[in-house]
């Protein structure tokens, strides 16, 4: 499976499962740990964005990988149902639930032998989701996570079973590590874009994720 094709995958099914039916209080997420080797330096720590959230740690699942942090708005629970290599986080807001559609965060991370730029894993993400996923009315903006490559790019989701077309916004970036890349993709989706608590919280969750150190 290329690049950014298995990642939408994953979007796709939690699109069309829509709620997300197994749920845990991210307080009990961030208490998850393991044994890994953090290849973020103190100064690209610093140059994280502090937001006013309690943050879920996404602890790495082998050595040289980099560990994560996602900030849990209130409302936001972490939901382990689609757990894997893959996918290393998600979180649903039941409460902004609307036409039977539940707001959810997806983070997956997909390492990558040798040093690929950040431009050509972005570029292959872009393109698996217009190729693959439908998406259309693609902007994106680009910026840095904790010091690192990154991009912002809001778009139009193609229909998935009853779910039907919705705004998604996707935060990616990379990080170099030992001979390999690691490319970690932010995916966040609603029906009700609108709506001001949803706006607050994106904000929060794209903006506080971090690499960690």
């Amino acid at each position: 499976m290329s690049r950014g094709v298995a990642a939408l995958a994953v979007l796709l099914l939690l699109a069309g499962c829509g709620s997300s039916g197994d749920s845990e209080p991210s307080s009990d997420a961030s208490s998850q740990s393991a044994e890994a080797t953090s290849q973020v330096d103190e100064a690209d720590a610093a140059a994280c964005e502090t937001v006013d959230a309690p943050l879920i740690d996404i602890p790495a699942r082998a050595d040289g990988e980099p560990a994560m942090a996602i900030p849990a708005p209130p409302g936001w629970e972490r939901t382990t149902e689609l757990d894997s290599d893959l996918v290393r986080a998600a979180l649903v807001n039941q409460s902004l639930t609307a036409d039977g559609f539940a707001p959810n965060v997806v983070v997956t991370l997909e390492s990558i032998d040798g040093d690929v730029s950040a431009q050509d894993v972005f570029e292959q993400q872009r393109s698996a989701l217009t190729s693959q996923g439908g998406a259309t009315d693609l902007k994106t903006t680009t910026g840095t996570l904790c010091g690192q490559p990154a991009e912002t790019t809001d778009y139009m989701g193609a229909p998935v079973a009853a779910t039907p077309a919705r705004p998604i916004t996707v935060l990616l970036s990379t990080l170099q590590s030992g001979g390999r890349t690691y490319s970690v993709a932010v995916t966040v989706q609603t029906l009700k874009p609108d709506d001001p608590t949803y706006v607050r919280d994106r904000e929060t969750i794209l903006s506080g994720f971090s690499w960690q150190p």
